[in-house]
């Protein structure tokens, strides 16, 4: 197998890994999401990952989706459908389901992998993600027991505003920290 040839296995493995992880998360509930997201980060360090600097990335965007999704419940625009016990409160936040922060994880593996090749585009992973984010958190409220208040349009806009700058900012990161310098995207 070629260099180039095992780079798109990597990456499609990657996607791949993300979009089983997605189902996995929202059907299965924390019980299925947290050894299915260890056993996606083992692959994903030992087949995928370029660096060990991307641990940071991973880190960094996972909490920075946890505080995402954390403010987004605190202020009534997403809700969860759990026994009051197992959504923890500081003060006015709160901290999300834990298959949430697994889906945060997942993704984040992909920011320097199966979508990085949107980090010489900041402009259009703003737009791609302002209207992929709202579909798919639209789906996992469809799959999952959280719930969007009413109207839709209201969480789905933050949800979009969000997503169109933290992303690209991401990608932004990937380029600066993560990748070796003479490595270019797709």
């Amino acid at each position: 197998m070629t260099n180039r040839q095992a780079h798109i296995v990597r990456l499609i493995t990657n996607l791949a890994l993300f979009q089983v992880g997605w189902f996995v998360c929202l059907l299965g509930g924390s019980v299925w999401a947290l050894p299915f997201t260890a056993l996606a980060l083992v692959i994903h360090a030992k087949f995928i990952q370029h660096s060990p600097r991307e641990w940071r990335l991973l880190a960094g965007f996972a909490l920075a989706g946890i505080i995402w999704d954390g403010l987004l419940m605190s202020v009534g625009l997403i809700s969860f459908a759990l026994p009051q016990d197992t959504v923890l409160i500081a003060g006015q936040f709160a901290i999300i389901p834990t298959w949430l922060i697994c889906l945060w994880v997942l993704f984040a593996t992909t920011v320097n992998h199966s979508l990085y090749w949107l980090a010489p585009y900041p402009w259009l992973a703003g737009l791609l993600t302002a209207f992929f984010a709202p579909a798919s958190y639209y789906a996992g409220v469809q799959l999952s027991e959280a719930q969007l208040s009413q109207p839709y349009w209201q969480p789905l806009l933050a949800v979009a505003c969000g997503w169109g700058v933290v992303f690209p900012l991401a990608l932004r990161y990937c380029q600066r920290r993560c990748r070796p310098r003479e490595e270019t995207p797709l």
